[in-house]
């Protein structure tokens, strides 16, 4: 109520849809992704205030300011933070709007400049970056589940 005229909850507080007063919300509307603080409602993590709507943090944002300044990155999916934005850490490369490890996408890779290029290899015996891609020695095979080249018994040493 104000004055002596009444007022909607959402008219006195932004994302309310139930108060006791013009300054105190009891309800906040969740579907527009508010939450209640006190007795205000606030942007649920991973969102920011932008007039009266919440909106979606850039990708790998888990808070954030605005659309383009990012406070926190989601480090669970390897994000880092970069110039007020995220990128993928180090060993990572986005593809398909998530970080991505080199090694799932290049076998035997450590970094990569593209989800198809390797820029360096993992440090393991027997292999060496060639064209964009780890390639174990003559006489050894890449092992994926151990992260290796390991000596092959049935291969050819000589290609």
């Amino acid at each position: 109520q104000s004055g002596t005229a009444c007022i909607a909850c959402s008219q006195a507080m932004t994302g309310c849809v139930t108060c006791s007063s013009n300054s105190v919300c009891t309800g906040c509307l969740t579907t527009s992704n508010f939450q209640l603080s006190g007795s205000t409602c606030s942007c649920l993590p991973g969102y920011y205030l932008s007039g009266a709507t919440c909106l979606s943090c850039s990708n790998g944002c888990s808070a954030c300011t605005s659309g383009t300044s990012c406070t926190t990155c989601n480090s669970a999916l390897h994000y880092t933070s970069s110039g007020g934005g995220c990128v993928c850490a180090s060993g990572y490369i986005s593809s398909g709007g998530l970080c991505q490890s080199c090694s799932s996408l290049i076998p035997g890779c450590s970094t990569c400049s593209s989800t198809t290029s390797c820029s360096a290899c993992l440090s393991v015996l027997y292999i060496n970056l060639s064209s964009g891609n780890c390639v174990c020695d003559a006489g050894y095979i890449w092992n994926g589940t151990l992260q290796v080249c390991e000596y092959c018994t049935t291969c050819c040493a000589f290609g």
